[in-house]
Parts: structure tokens; C-alpha cells; sequence
């Protein structure tokens, strides 16, 4: 369902809330090296305006997905070239640069192929939450690396998500409403 409409979403006719982890793929990188994500926005680059963090977001999604700095490159090249993601990006190589700039300490795994293993950790995640929720009696929906409860139940939606990284993690993330 496109985000626009997840607003309209009613739960036994009450009005629902989004939670979601805050770079989810950052908080579980940091997290192997028994690291809390220390920056507020993992997304915010040196020379990158704010007018580019969705494309930014959307790249390092497609990078963390990728097994070599070569394929990454030529990923987020093609993308830029076909107008999926904005040319102020520059090239594959420079954002690939900016990010390991900014995140020193996980540049090792960008563009490694940890976004799979990633992708297995927030499924476990996301299953901890969900069967939580079937155990209290919470109607959740699950929506990427967030979900959708009504806004009278968000903070115990939000203890169940802290719990649920803790566990899997060994750490606490960031959780924002959207």
C-alpha cells in the first residue's frame, strides 16, 4: 500500500500510528560491533543536501544489497542514468566514498553483501514483534522495517520493537513515528 494512504488505515475503528526503525541496516551494522548507531541521521552526508536523502536512502539500500564495491558502483550508476536515482548524487563511487566517510567503523561492510544478513536479522525482528503482539491481543501491521497499530496502543508498540531489536541484537535502535 502506497504511504500516502497508510494514514487512512483503521484498526476495530480506531485511528492508526507508523513506527518504524530509524536505519534499520546502519543499527544492525553498528550493532555487530556492539555499537548503538552513533549518529542521529546515518543517512546525512558530507555534501549532500537534505533534498537528497530519499535518493540517498534508496541508494544505500541498493549498495548494502550488492557483493563488491564494483557492483555497486555500476548499480547506482545504471540508476542514475535512467533517472531512478538523481544525478547530484554525482556516481556510484563518490556516494560509496561519502558513506564510508561518514561510517567509518562499518566501512568494511558496506557493499559486502551484509544487506542479506541484515534482511534475515529484521525478519527475525519483525517476526518477535508480530508474535508479541498475537500474544497481548495487538493487532499489528507489518510494513518494511516498520508497522501500523492504532495510536492508543503506540507505546506499547514501541516497547514491543525495543524489545525485539534487543533481543535479536543485543542492542537499542532508533524508533520514529512516520
Amino acid at each position: 500500500m502506497p504511504g500516502d494512504y497508510r494514514s487512512l488505515i483503521t484498526i476495530d475503528d480506531q485511528p492508526t500510528g507508523e513506527l518504524d526503525y530509524s536505519g534499520m541496516h546502519f543499527a544492525l551494522m553498528y550493532a555487530t560491533l556492539g555499537m548503538d548507531t552513533p549518529m542521529d541521521d546515518p543517512y546525512a552526508l558530507a555534501g549532500y543536501g537534505e533534498h537528497l536523502r530519499g535518493h540517498i536512502k534508496k541508494a544505500f539500500n541498493i549498495i548494502v544489497n550488492c557483493d563488491s564495491r564494483e557492483e555497486a558502483i555500476g548499480a547506482i550508476d545504471r540508476r542514475i542514468r535512467k533517472g531512478e536515482l538523481s544525478e547530484e548524487l554525482g556516481n556510484g563511487k563518490k556516494l560509496i566514498q561519502a558513506f564510508s566517510e561518514a561510517h567509518p567503523l562499518i566501512k568494511h561492510k558496506i557493499a559486502s553483501g551484509e544487506g542479506i544478513q541484515g534482511q534475515f536479522k529484521e525478519s527475525q525482528i519483525a517476526e518477535k514483534v508480530l508474535l508479541k503482539g498475537i500474544d497481548i491481543g495487538l493487532c499489528i501491521l507489518p510494513i518494511h522495517d516498520g508497522f501500523i497499530t492504532t495510536k492508543r496502543d503506540a507505546d506499547i508498540l514501541e516497547r514491543l520493537m525495543n524489545e525485539a531489536f534487543q533481543a535479536v541484537t543485543g542492542r537499542t535502535a532508533k524508533i520514529k513515528p512516520e
